[in-house]
């Protein structure tokens, strides 16, 4: 343990034993016994994120997962392990990432190795893995993108790419997102969804279905978490998968927000609910929250992030039918967002830069520790 982490450990210690002496919390609010617990749980440094979502059967993920801290940086491993339940690889399972290359037909024109060493990291952590993406319009070889394949090849293209991929993580992989943002782009410009059609959608969740029975095949999508015109194109969608006898468990919302633009809750809840009447699941798949949206101080700026992590978390417990939340990265300090925005000053994630946990790692982690006390 390292000198930041030894006073980080000691300061919570120190919060846990004077709220546990003397029912006051550390604004010196009188506290009832439940409060009092519920406070003892968020600041004691020995309850973690992970150890509370144990205890309430909802899974918190660290989605995002990226190759370069993954192998260079020791403290990346660690906070994934402590404060996770499940993994989420950021770019390693992507289609141009695994499946480089088309000269030879079979496994060896894939590549493997970062996947491999997700997962391996994954089950020696004792976490779930979520397999992220089969298909999507972005990061795909040249090879694919520029290939000139007939629709029967892009057919045979695709199912040989989900068959072999989903194949070799069989009962390792409990979630994948068989199609990523199919709302999001114009199909025609892009080869493989031109070539094929519209019917790509339910061919993918056939090939994933027949490889691996037991993983949950997901439909995932930005922006779509507000009842509104995106959300319910996504729910036609679905239904209409759901109609044709197509095997699909649920629809990943990935909440991409910010705090200029924070979801509507009551919105985000139905959305939820109307996808549980349809016996899916909904997973939080890539929450991230913008900070630098608005003109305001530091201090403030993350606290409403913190109400919005809060929130979210909160109407996840509430609705039966959302089983888990992921983050899009784990630390501000590797947050795709820095790069996609051009604002280095960005922090979207529970951890700052430093690995020091944020008020909306509190925040979270208050919400599952309110749901604890109830059961």
């Amino acid at each position: 343990m390292d000198r930041r982490q030894f006073l980080l450990s000691s300061v919570g210690a120190l919060v846990s034993a004077v709220t546990a002496k003397t029912g006051l919390d550390w604004r010196g609010k009188r506290l009832s016994a439940q409060e009092t617990r519920i406070e003892e749980m968020v600041r004691g440094p020995s309850i973690t994120l992970r150890s509370l979502a144990d205890k309430v059967g909802i899974d918190i993920g660290a989605g995002g997962i990226n190759t370069v801290p993954f192998y260079k940086d020791p403290d990346y491993k660690k906070i994934i392990a402590r404060e996770f339940t499940s993994l989420t690889p950021g770019n390693a399972m992507k289609f141009g990432v695994i499946h480089p290359r088309n000269n030879y037909g079979d496994e060896r024109d894939y590549n493997f190795e970062h996947a491999d060493a997700m997962l391996e990291f994954a089950e020696a952590s004792k976490m779930k893995v979520r397999g992220h993406t089969l298909v999507w319009h972005m990061q795909n070889p040249r090879w694919l993108d520029q290939g000139n394949f007939d629709r029967r090849e892009l057919i045979q293209v695709m199912e040989d790419h989900i068959r072999t991929i989903v194949s070799r993580y069989k009962d390792r992989v409990f979630a994948w997102d068989v199609v990523n943002e199919p709302l999001t782009i114009n199909h025609e410009s892009i080869p493989i969804f031109q070539g094929i059609g519209p019917e790509y959608i339910p061919l993918a969740f056939r090939f994933a279905h027949e490889a691996d029975p037991s993983a949950l095949l997901f439909y995932n999508e930005t922006q779509a978490h507000n009842l509104d015109e995106k959300s319910n194109m996504v729910y036609e969608q679905v239904c209409n998968l759901l109609d044709e006898g197509v095997t699909i468990h649920g629809v990943g919302m990935q909440m991409h927000v910010s705090l200029r633009y924070p979801p509507n809750l009551v919105q985000v809840a139905k959305n939820m609910r109307r996808l549980g009447n349809l016996g899916l699941k909904v997973h939080v798949t890539e929450m991230d929250v913008k900070t630098e949206t608005i003109d305001s101080s530091t201090e403030d700026k993350l606290e409403k992030q913190a109400k919005i992590y809060g929130d979210i978390t909160k109407v996840c417990l509430d609705e039966e039918v959302c089983t888990s939340i992921a983050t899009w990265g784990v630390t501000d300090r590797y947050s795709w967002l820095k790069e996609f925005t051009k604002n280095p000053e960005e922090k979207p994630l529970l951890f700052d830069a430093d690995y020091r946990a944020k008020p909306s790692y509190y925040a979270v982690k208050r919400k599952i520790a309110e749901r604890v006390v109830k059961i």
